[in-house]
C-alpha cells in the first residue's frame, strides 16, 4: 500500500479489526492515509483511541447521540414565508 501510494482505506470490518488495521497502517508509516469505516461509531472507541483515529471517518447512519436536536426556531418550517 505504501509503495503504490494509497490515499483512502474503506473498510467494512467490525471495530476491532478497523482497530487493528489502523494501528498496523500506523505501525508501517501509512498514518496519515484517510480510512473510511462502515462501522464503529462509538464515543467511548472514539475516546480511547483517537490517536489511531486521526484521519478516520464513519458512515453514520443515523444521527450521532452526542448532537442536540436543532432549535424548532431553526428550523426552516418554522420561519415566516413572504408571498409576492
Amino acid at each position: 500500500m505504501k509503495q503504490a501510494g494509497v490515499d483512502l482505506v474503506v473498510s467494512c470490518m467490525d471495530v476491532s479489526g478497523n482497530l487493528g488495521l489502523a494501528r498496523t497502517m500506523q505501525q508501517n508509516g501509512l498514518g496519515n492515509t484517510q480510512q473510511l469505516w462502515f462501522d464503529g461509531y462509538d464515543r467511548t472507541t472514539l475516546e480511547a483511541n483517537a490517536p489511531l483515529m486521526q484521519h478516520t471517518h464513519f458512515l453514520v447512519q443515523h444521527v450521532p447521540f452526542e448532537r442536540r436536536p436543532p432549535s424548532p426556531a431553526s428550523s426552516p418550517a418554522s420561519r415566516p414565508t413572504s408571498r409576492r
